[in-house]
This record gives structure tokens, sequence and C-alpha cells, in this order.
């Protein structure tokens, strides 16, 4: 939460310094009021873009898929002993949610207490509320408040068109939506001055709506300097008193920019926007395991990797149904000559396969059009045992000549056997070293580890409890 606000607030002041450089001196008012909520959506989108790179796990040949380290008592983080530095900065956060949500509330219940309490009109699908205090004529949604002078001395109207024009484009919308935003982002330091520009952005254009009714620039700029004083104005409303005076006027006097400076400017967020996007996005990088990128290998050795446990049945790292083998076997081999059938090889591994679900398979398999070719069933004979490990004192025996005639390889079949005990007093660290030697990638849950961070683990606990069903990945047994 605190690395996604920091980047929130970086993201959005970069795009907030942006419109200060080229956007608020223009007169393209009604792009700049686009940009600035646009602006809004991206910096809190951003910092929740996660980016995935995908590694394709290499496949290394193994003496068995199932190797497991003794499970062993992980060790754990006891709550008391946890740091309070977090509960405080959370209960801190929580408190300053509640205080700008009564804020908020306040503001909204004292305008609809001034709707309710005052008589107000209809006139033009907008609604005139009639105000027994002298304050500045101003608009909340549909309702413009006019003073109590109002009855005795008709407002100009210049005044009036401009607290339509508010109404009419409701630019309420965009100071509730920074309002509301700011409830949850009440430490964010630049929605304050983001909230003062979009609403200065709203005065030009009311200004600008009332000048293109034909009003003179000059009489205009003199109704503004009288209505100009400290008069209070609710939160919330926009007002034509609203300060900045010098800017508006300045800003009615501006040239419209030409087409090329627009596309200039705009052309210029697109590279600012993709560094946005890398610089401030999570990234994450995902490990294919060896299922995902198996299937690849069918046009280049015709192999078909079969892995079932207990009852779940994966063909090529996608699981099927036991029932469908026969479809997903004829799909694979559909373009496969008779030679490639006769030459191709399984990859079969069972770990606490279900009897009832080998059944169906060795059925299924009966149907297939590789079946029909081959005649080789899908059952095999288990692997001949490991030879006898080798006498130290002893001169190992010369490598048997090569045959010219060698017989086709067999079909390899992996089995899930019992691991050996470990050797007395097992160092995990060492162990996780040798693993890293080997090319193993470890995991925790989803999320990818370092060899420093298993390190560390290794050394925070007297074993270690992996799983290598996954080989090369290994994983923290349990996550």
């Amino acid at each position: 939460m605190i690395v996604y606000a920091i980047k929130s607030i970086l993201c959005l002041g970069i795009l907030y310094m942006g419109y200060l450089l080229l956007w608020e001196r223009t007169s393209f008012h009604h792009f700049k009021r686009g940009y600035l909520l646009s602006a809004l959506v991206i910096s809190l989108a951003i910092p929740g873009i996660t980016i995935t790179e995908y590694i394709e796990a290499t496949l290394q040949p193994v003496t068995t898929n199932l190797i497991t380290v003794v499970p062993t008592a992980t060790p754990t983080l006891d709550v008391e002993t946890a740091p309070s530095g977090m509960s405080l900065l959370l209960w801190g956060y929580i408190l300053g949610v509640v205080v700008f949500l009564f804020r908020f509330g306040n503001h909204v219940r004292q305008l609809w207490l001034k709707i309710q309490r005052h008589v107000h009109t209809h006139k033009n699908g907008l609604i005139h509320v009639q105000l027994d205090t002298s304050e500045a004529p101003h608009t909340f949604l549909q309702y413009i408040f006019l003073p109590k002078e109002h009855k005795t001395k008709p407002l100009p109207q210049e005044v009036i068109q401009h607290e339509e024009a508010h109404a009419i484009q409701r630019h309420s919308l965009d100071v509730l939506l920074v309002e509301f935003l700011q409830v949850f982002f009440w430490f964010h330091p630049v929605l304050y001055f983001y909230k003062r520009s979009m609403k200065l952005n709203h005065e030009f254009l009311a200004d600008q709506a009332v000048l293109q009714k034909g009003v003179q620039t000059h009489h205009y700029q003199k109704l503004l300097l009288a209505f100009s004083g400290n008069t209070y104005s609710p939160a919330l409303t926009h007002s034509i008193q609203y300060s900045s005076i010098k800017k508006r006027f300045t800003i009615m006097k501006t040239t419209p920019l030409s087409k090329t400076s627009r596309w200039a400017r705009l052309l210029f967020f697109v590279p600012v926007l993709a560094l946005l996007v890398w610089g401030f996005s999570s990234k994450e990088q995902v490990v294919r395991s060896a299922d995902s990128t198996i299937s690849h290998l069918l046009s280049e050795g015709d192999k078909i990797r079969l892995y079932v446990h207990q009852k779940e049945v994966t063909v090529n790292g996608q699981k099927i149904a036991a029932s469908d083998f026969a479809k997903t076997v004829d799909a694979l081999t559909k373009n496969w000559s008779k030679a490639s059938m006769n030459s191709f090889q399984w990859d079969i591994f069972y770990d606490n396969a279900d009897k009832a679900t080998l059944k169906t398979l060795e059925s299924e398999f009966l149907k297939t059009n590789l079946y029909k070719v081959t005649q080789r069933g899908l059952k095999a004979t288990p692997p001949p045992p490991p030879p006898p490990a080798p006498d130290a004192n002893k001169t190992p025996p010369p490598p048997p000549a090569p045959e010219t005639d060698s017989p086709p390889a067999p079909e390899r079949v992996y089995y899930s056997v019992p691991e050996p005990p470990p050797p007395p007093n097992p160092d995990p660290v060492e162990y996780v070293k040798e693993l890293a030697k080997r090319g193993a990638i470890f995991y925790s849950g989803p999320h990818k580890n370092s060899l420093e961070q298993m390190l560390e683990l290794a050394r925070k606990s007297d074993s270690l409890q992996l799983d290598l069903s996954e080989y090369p990945i290994v994983r923290l047994s349990g996550c």
C-alpha cells in the first residue's frame, strides 16, 4: 500500500508538471479538462499494473521426478514480536480517512440544507436558489445560488451566464471526484494543487462561454473586478469571484494554439506515458514449468508427455479428462507420418495415480490412430534397479564398447519412488547451494526466490522443507 501510494503521488506529480508547463496558459480549455481527469485515472491505474515476464524453464535429465526433503517445522513469526510501526501507520491512515470523510459529508450536508431552507425556482432546466444572505453568486450541480440583493437589484446577465455555464457543463462532478479521492488519499500533496488548477480551468471554461455569446472582453473584465472581493462562497461550489483574476484576464487575450503546436504537445506525452508505465508498474518474472513448455517439442522429436497425479491427467502441459485422452492424442498426432509414429517416445510420469483413471487411459489409448499404427500399449515395466555403488578400492571397469546395431531407445517412464533418507545432520545451506549449481529455480508459491533469499531461509532453519516434483523448479513445500 505504501509503495502504491508513493508511485501514485510521483506519477500524478509528473503529469501535473506537464500540465503546468505545456497546457495551463493555453486556451484549449476543453482538452485541459479531459487531460486533468485522465491524469487522475492514469496515476491511480499505472501503479496497479503488473508486467509479467515469462522465463522458459530448461529441461534437464534427472534420476527421478519427485525428490523431497524430510518435512520439518519452518520458522514462524510470533505476532507479539512483530513490529508495531505498521499498525500505528494503519491507524493513522484510518483516522485521516474518517476526518476527511466527515469533512466531505459536512460540506454536502450544508449545501443540501441551504437548498431546502430557501426558495428556489426552475429556469432553463436549472434551479435558482434565492438566498437571504449576502454571498457571491455560486453554483453546485444544477443549483445556482443568488444573493439577497438580487431581489431588489437584478444581477448583470453576464454573471448569470457565467454561473449557468458551470451548471450546464457539470463542473461540480469534477470537483466531487477530487474531493472523494481526497478522502482516501488525504496524504496526497499533489491533489491539493491539482484541485485548485481544475477549478481554475472551470473558470476559464465559464469565462469562455460568456465571451462566446458576444460580450465585450473589457466590459466582462470590469464585472469580474466588481465581484472579486473577499465574499465567502461555500466549498464544493464554483463562483464568479474565484481567485486568480489576473490569470483569467491573461487567458482571455491568449491566441489559440495552432494545429501543429497542439499535435506537438500531444505527441510529447506518448513517450512520457510509456516511461510512466515502465517506471511505476510492478515487474514479475514467472518461470514456465516443464509441463507448460513441452508441447513445442512435438515438432522437434515427436514426443508426448503424460503426467497422472491421482485423478488429474495432464498431456503436454494441458489438463484433460481421462475420457478425452483418445481425442487429445489423435489431435496431437494428426499430422504425424507413420515413420514419426513408429519412432516417437513417451514421457510418462505416474504420481500416486488412481487405478480407475489409469484403466480409463489405457482403454482410451486403444482407440487412437497412434496405437493402431504402432500396436504399442500404454503400459510399461518399471525401470531396472540402479547399479550398486562402486568400491573406492577397486579400479572401475572400462566402459563397454559401443554397439553398431543398437536397439531403439526404450520408453522413458518415471515413477514416484520414496526418497532415501538424507545423510546424518544434513546442512540445508550446502544443499541449497548444490541445487543452485544444478540449475534449480526456487519458488515460494507463485513468487520466484533468489538464491540469496533461499540461503537466508536455510540459515534460519535447522532443516528445510522443499518440493522438487517440478524440477528444475524447487518450491517451499506447502506454498
